[in-house]
């Protein structure tokens, strides 16, 4: 526990002095009170899969597969074996030893399933194995320093919207550290606290211009989750192509530039169309959930690699994946909490409409853009793919911070003040 007690001093120690974080428009207090919420998402996420199902079920987390798969890897420095460590850590399955003991020892490592793309597992297991250099097996500081990194990434996204809507600090408090679905998949030791923190620092540094760094945390995103860098990529582009040219020239050009490519892909019969993959992820997905019984599966309707199977499946693809699972998926005490949410999504919804004003200045108008067009594009490619209740909440976490932090800004002049508190502030500016 001295490592713990260690990373938990540094962690106090930077949220207190690091500039980054005190740029944030609040005190050290609530800093530090966001980093603790994220500490019990990760907290009651470990406790869950770790003693709430019993029977060994554990074992079946993507927490522990990961942690299990890369201690194996880890091990290997501790047996001498320093030559297939590099080779396991350079993937270079090529070599006989090296995939006979990924084969053996790791059961993520491999994908039943890859469509011809990268396997977006081993970057988790590779990070949680250069991780291990400093912690050991320590599965608790491990998580620490997993929940610190979410905290930065969230961070970086607040720091995105605030720059051009410091009148909703506190709703943008709200949409880009509290949303509970958020704080529970994106704190704990999965791909998805390595999508916030990507994402974060990916649109963080492209506002600022430095093309070096947003380019290093956009390929950072791509190698751990690649739907998400897919989706972000035009967005991208079209918002820092709207500050040259402008709003409506900038995105009607780039998604129907991103549309003729689809089509274009699709019908010359390429390895690289994305509707085919799609297909394929949904068959395979469907397939899988069936096979082990999933308990909140749902029917969705089979793409078949047709183009007006998407037009003709897009209502229901929406419905899906912003407002599911409704209060009649209810299906036992563990998915109370995300119909909770989703009821407070769709208030949350129907609020901004009712409140509705497009942004007068043309950045705000850019940024709301950017993040909407990112946020639909993800959450259409989930209700296409996904028939999973549970494993479709989890994929659209990263997403949601964008998605209600672009609402916020289409509410009005201000956000619902809190009438019976307010949040500590300070007005430090950071870098």
């Amino acid at each position: 526990m001295i490592t713990v007690a260690v990373l938990l001093i540094l962690f106090t120690f930077l949220i207190y002095r690091w500039n980054f974080i005190r740029g944030l428009p609040f005190s050290f207090v609530v800093h530090y009170g966001l980093f603790a919420v994220k500490l019990a998402g990760a907290a009651a996420f470990f406790y869950i899969y770790t003693y709430y199902y019993s029977n060994n079920l554990r074992f079946k987390s993507d927490l522990w597969k990961y942690y299990q798969d890369a201690a194996a890897i880890y091990d290997l420095v501790g047996k001498g074996n320093h030559a297939l460590f590099f080779k396991v850590m350079a993937g270079n399955d090529k070599d006989k030893d090296t995939k006979t003991f990924l084969q053996k020892e790791t059961e993520f490592w491999y994908k039943k399933f890859n469509y011809g793309l990268y396997n977006e597992n081993r970057t988790i297991i590779r990070f949680i194995v250069l991780l291990m250099f400093l912690t050991g097996k320590n599965i608790y500081a491990l998580s620490l320093i997993s929940v610190f990194l979410s905290y930065l990434g969230s961070a970086a996204i607040f720091r995105f919207f605030y720059q051009v809507a410091p009148d909703k600090k506190y709703g943008l408090l709200i949409t880009s550290f509290l949303i509970p679905s958020v704080v529970f998949w994106t704190s704990p030791l999965l791909k998805e606290m390595l999508a916030v923190l990507f994402l974060g620092f990916t649109v963080y540094f492209a506002n600022k211009r430095k093309w070096l760094y947003a380019s290093v945390f956009f390929v950072l995103l791509f190698f751990t989750k690649i739907y998400l860098a897919l989706a972000l990529l035009p967005a991208l582009v079209a918002y820092l192509a709207a500050q040259k040219v402008g709003l409506v020239k900038a995105y009607v050009s780039v998604y129907t530039l991103l549309a003729i490519v689809v089509i274009a892909l699709h019908l010359s019969g390429s390895q690289w169309s994305v509707v085919t993959k799609l297909s394929q992820k949904q068959h395979d997905f469907i397939n899988m959930a069936i096979a082990e019984n999933a308990g909140s599966y749902i029917d969705i309707p089979p793409l078949n690699n047709r183009i007006m199977n998407f037009v003709r499946n897009l209502p229901q693809a929406f419905i899906n994946s912003f407002f599911r699972p409704f209060l009649g998926d209810y299906r036992g005490i563990i998915t109370l909490p995300n119909i909770i949410e989703n009821i407070g999504l769709l208030i949350f919804m129907i609020f901004i409409f009712r409140r509705f004003r497009w942004p007068n200045d043309k950045k705000t108008a850019n940024v709301v853009l950017m993040s909407l067009w990112f946020s639909v594009v993800v959450m259409l490619i989930i209700g296409y793919t996904v028939p999973v209740l549970g494993a479709l909440v989890r994929y659209r976490s990263p997403v949601l911070p964008f998605l209600t932090g672009g609402l916020l800004l289409l509410g009005g002049r201000s956000f619902p003040s809190f009438p019976f508190f307010k949040f500590p502030t300070e007005n430090k500016k950071g870098d």
